[in-house]
This record gives structure tokens, C-alpha cells and sequence, in this order.
């Protein structure tokens, strides 16, 4: 099998304007971890990569890593 490098600049007919959106903003597939006081928190799921980050009274956050972290939604 051949394998051909592309540009994600010129991917048009490859990929669907929202594929490509999820591909480069990470969109919807990362979690934060709020802190709600007391010690207590709770896990905000669907939030793209800037999201998760700059989410208020995170404090952890993750997307690629979610699935080896004990407090994330699987």
C-alpha cells in the first residue's frame, strides 16, 4: 500500500469541513477536572483542547491521555 503525504492546508475532497475542524481543534473530545470545594470535583466532558485548559476551577484536564487517567469519562 502506498502512502502519500498531504497538507492539512490543502486536504479539500478529502476531508468534510467538520472532520477537519475536529482533526485541528481537538473539538469535543477532551475533559477537565472542576474543582467544586471541599475537596470535591467533578469531570466536564466534551470540551475541544483550549477549553478543557482554561476551564474555570480546573485541574487536571486531558484528550489523547483520557483513557489512562482514573478520574476521566470513559
Amino acid at each position: 500500500m502506498k502512502t502519500t503525504k498531504m497538507s492539512l492546508a490543502n486536504i479539500q475532497g478529502k476531508l468534510s469541513r467538520a472532520e477537519m475542524k475536529k482533526i485541528m481543534a481537538g473539538s469535543g473530545t477532551c475533559q477537565a477536572k472542576v474543582a467544586t470545594g471541599g475537596g470535591s470535583w467533578v469531570p466536564i466532558i466534551g470540551l475541544s483542547s483550549s477549553e478543557a485548559q482554561n476551564y474555570p476551577g480546573m485541574t487536571s484536564w486531558c484528550c489523547n491521555s483520557c483513557s489512562s487517567t482514573s478520574w476521566a469519562v470513559r
